[in-house]
């Protein structure tokens, strides 16, 4: 809203009652994931670290208080999905070309020691773009070589089972 190119997007609550809308935050980078009536949690650039590195991190916005929290720091996490049913938040971290998916309670929310642990270990250049839950099974779309394909993750082992087996693009 109010900007001229696609590199610069804002986060807004649109309240179809009375069709007014409410800036939440700045510069988000990834779409939010309802964590209840009153909260979401997002991704967002945060400002330089003390060496003078961005990183995206994850953010929390509460309602009820008009609060946005960071979560957390040079973290490298986008793309956050949240699991009712386990209560686990999912996001997508990348390091050294290669994605990976990471997972935590919302426990660790509340005791402000957030501990991401990696679901799955690859290494051979995959770029996952977005996550998401459907019941408890947790689906990605990623790019390996040339092909962006959605996967099924396999929780017990990490492993990826392509949803559509296709030489074609499946978005």
């Amino acid at each position: 809203q109010e900007h001229d190119n696609f590199g610069q997007t804002d986060l807004f609550f649109y309240n179809f009652l009375d069709s007014t809308s409410q800036q939440i935050a700045a510069g988000v980078h990834t779409a939010p994931s309802w964590i209840n009536d009153s909260t979401i949690i997002y991704t967002k650039r945060s400002k330089p670290n003390k060496f003078g590195s961005k990183y995206f991190d994850l953010y929390i916005y509460t309602f009820n208080n008009k609060e946005e929290e960071r979560i957390t720091h040079d973290g490298r996490l986008t793309s956050p999905t949240y699991n009712p049913t386990s209560n686990q938040i999912a996001a997508i971290t990348t390091y050294d070309g290669t994605s990976n998916i990471m997972i935590t309670s919302t426990l660790a929310l509340v005791n402000e020691n957030v501990d991401f642990q990696p679901i799955t270990h690859l290494d051979n250049g995959m770029h996952m773009l977005s996550l998401s839950w459907i019941e408890d099974e947790l689906f990605v779309d990623a790019v390996y070589h040339q092909g962006r394909q959605i996967y099924r993750v396999k929780m017990e082992t990490g492993e990826l089972l392509p949803i559509i087996t296709d030489r074609w693009d499946s978005r």
